[in-house]
């Protein structure tokens, strides 16, 4: 039987939720040995991507991530805190290929994307 991404996912939440911190790099080894085993090793990117929506969805956070070009605009991250109200996890990336302007990501979702590039884009395709 082949077990799904989020199968592996969920599984692996729950034992490392019940685990004292100091096992949790032996559990983590047994965890990637039977995903081998089960040979779904070219699989694991998947599995780990399934693992933090898992996470982030128990754990009741939200992962935001802010695309900028040169300088994050001030109080933004407030802004975006206060509208997301709840616990965030805050990721910054410098992205100079924006050309001008910002992208929010939530929960890896684009949720805004006010840069340049997709206005360039838009006024291009038209």
């Amino acid at each position: 039987m082949r077990y799904t991404p989020r199968h592996y996912a969920e599984a692996l939440y729950a034992v490392l939720k019940n685990t004292a911190p100091g096992a949790q790099p032996k559990i983590l080894k047994q965890f990637l040995g039977v995903v081998k085993k089960h040979n779904d090793w070219r699989r694991i990117h998947v599995i780990l991507h399934s693992f933090e929506k898992v996470y982030l969805e128990k754990e009741g956070l939200r992962a935001v991530t802010v695309d900028y070009v040169d300088v994050m605009p001030k109080g933004l991250k407030e802004a975006i805190a206060r509208q997301l109200n709840g616990k965030l996890i805050f990721e910054e990336r410098c992205c100079p290929d924006l050309y001008a302007g910002v992208r929010i990501f939530v929960n890896n979702e684009i949720l805004i994307d006010a840069s340049a590039r997709a206005y360039l884009k838009i006024l291009f395709r038209s």
